[in-house]
């Protein structure tokens, strides 16, 4: 009897602890970090106007991506090609505003450069648990063709500044017909952190 007392003595405690060990949650991964250089060149529909209007675009390049990231202590070099498109409203050639949902963002390509020292962290745009790519809607404000890239998803945090210049297709501008251009390259810095 003495025995059979020990051994649920020692069960007891044991069965806790590993109750315990079962219900405690899995650490999150580390927060990713990312700064890049940012550049595209899109197509608009319909031409922005030289005033006014509005529109949708899409980047026939991708948005593309030179990217230093980090997670914990791992870190990589990265080139990201990011198939993105959305909404913009004018107020004249050079000034408005852009759109673009998390939706109308997807990672077309994530490559390591490979370099000396550091870990391939290409996953995470694509996987759980950060799965950054899925969450790369922004919005842009720009004014003589500056302006400020902000991510717009709560989970990421972030943005810089860029440059927005008019792609003019043939026989453009066209003063006579309110046409500016069929297209616009992008180009610029961000910074962004995803958890």
């Amino acid at each position: 009897m003495h025995r059979v007392t020990r051994a649920l003595a020692l069960a007891v405690p044991t069965g806790a602890l590993a109750a315990l060990a079962i219900a405690l949650p899995a650490q999150a991964a580390p927060q990713a970090t990312a700064s890049c250089t940012i550049q595209g060149s899109a197509t608009t529909n319909p031409p922005v106007a030289l005033t006014g209007g509005g529109g949708t675009y899409q980047f026939t390049t991708g948005l593309i991506l030179a990217c230093a990231v980090t997670q914990g202590t791992a870190v990589d070099v990265e080139d990201l090609n990011i198939g993105s498109q959305g909404s913009y409203t004018n107020i004249v050639c050079g000034t408005g505003t852009v759109h673009s949902t998390n939706a109308q963002n997807t990672v077309v390509s994530a490559t390591s450069r490979g370099l000396p020292g550091t870990t391939n962290l290409t996953s995470q745009w694509t996987t759980p648990p950060i799965n950054a790519g899925a969450r790369l809607g922004y919005d842009i404000t720009f004014a003589g063709g500056q302006g400020v890239l902000k991510f717009s998803d709560p989970t990421v945090t972030g943005g810089g500044v860029i440059s927005i210049a008019a792609q003019p297709g043939p026989g453009e501008p066209n003063p006579s017909a309110n046409v500016c251009s069929s297209g616009f390259a992008l180009a610029g810095v961000v910074s962004f952190a995803a958890n």
